[in-house]
C-alpha cells in the first residue's frame, strides 16, 4: 500500500462551484466513519474511492487535504484527524443531498459526542456533475439513443436529481440491490450540465465520441458535442 501526501499539492481556496462538485463526488462513491488512534483516541475519517487515481489527485488538490492510497484495483483519498476532518465535514454539511449520506455524517457526529447535525440539501448543477463523475457512466439505450446512467442505493438521491434534470428511475437487478437512474438526453438538459461542470476526462471523452456519432443525423447533438470541445459546433 502506497500513499501520496497532500503536502505536495498546491493549496488554494475553492469557489462555491468546486465545493459543490467535491461534495457530489464524495456522495457518489465516498464514506465516513471513525477509528481508534492509540494517541488521539476516537478519530474521524473521510474517504473518496475511485479506480481513476487522477480524479482523486484533482480532488486532493481542491481540498488541500488527505493522502491517496492504492488498494489492489482501486485508490482512496483519505482525510483523517480532527483538524482536517473538521474542515472536510464542514464542507459536506453545506451541500450534502442524500438521506443516507446525512445519516452517515450524523452517526460520526454522535460517536464523537458532537451536538451539530447535517441536513439534506437540494442538488445543484455542479453537485450533479460531481456525483456523475464518481458514479455515472455513458452508454447507448436499446433504441440507439445516448443515455447517462447513475447507479445508487439511495433512491432519494436519484429522485432529487430526477426533479432537477428529468429522466426515469428503474430498479436494477435485485442481486445487487441498486437503483439506476436512466437519463435519455434528448429530453433533458443534463448533457450541457455535464459538459460545463464535469471534471472526469475519460467520461467526457467518451461522451464527445458518442455525440460525434449522433451529430451526423441531428443538429442538437452537434451543438452539445461542440460545447464539450470548446464551443464549436460540429
Amino acid at each position: 500500500m502506497s500513499s501520496t501526501s497532500c503536502e505536495r499539492v498546491h493549496k488554494r481556496v475553492m469557489n462555491e462551484t468546486e465545493e459543490q462538485w467535491v461534495v457530489g463526488f464524495w456522495e457518489g462513491d465516498g464514506a465516513c466513519g471513525t477509528y481508534f488512534h492509540r494517541r488521539s483516541g476516537l478519530t474521524p475519517q473521510i474517504a473518496f474511492y475511485q479506480k481513476d487515481r487522477d480524479m482523486l489527485g484533482y480532488t486532493q488538490a481542491l481540498l488541500g487535504l488527505g493522502n491517496i492510497y492504492k488498494h489492489s484495483t482501486v485508490y482512496d483519498l483519505a482525510v483523517r484527524g480532527n483538524p482536517r476532518c473538521a474542515k472536510a465535514f464542514s464542507l459536506l454539511c453545506k451541500y450534502v443531498v442524500g438521506r443516507q449520506s446525512v445519516n452517515k455524517i450524523n452517526h460520526v457526529f454522535e460517536e464523537l459526542g458532537l451536538s451539530v447535525r447535517a441536513q439534506e440539501h437540494e442538488p445543484t448543477a455542479s453537485w450533479i456533475a460531481g456525483f456523475f463523475d464518481a458514479e455515472g457512466c455513458v452508454g447507448w439505450d436499446p433504441s440507439g439513443g445516448l443515455t447517462l446512467y447513475i447507479a445508487q442505493k439511495d433512491r432519494t438521491v436519484l429522485e432529487k436529481i430526477q426533479e432537477r434534470v428529468g429522466g426515469r428511475i428503474y430498479p436494477a437487478d435485485s442481486v445487487y440491490h441498486l437503483w439506476f437512474c436512466n437519463y435519455t438526453l434528448r429530453n433533458s438538459d443534463v448533457v450541457p450540465l455535464i459538459s460545463k461542470f464535469s471534471h472526469n476526462e475519460p467520461k467526457r471523452q467518451r461522451l464527445i465520441i458518442m455525440l460525434h456519432v449522433l451529430a451526423r443525423n441531428d443538429g442538437v447533438w452537434g451543438r452539445w458535442a461542440g460545447e464539450l470541445v470548446g464551443g464549436k459546433e460540429l
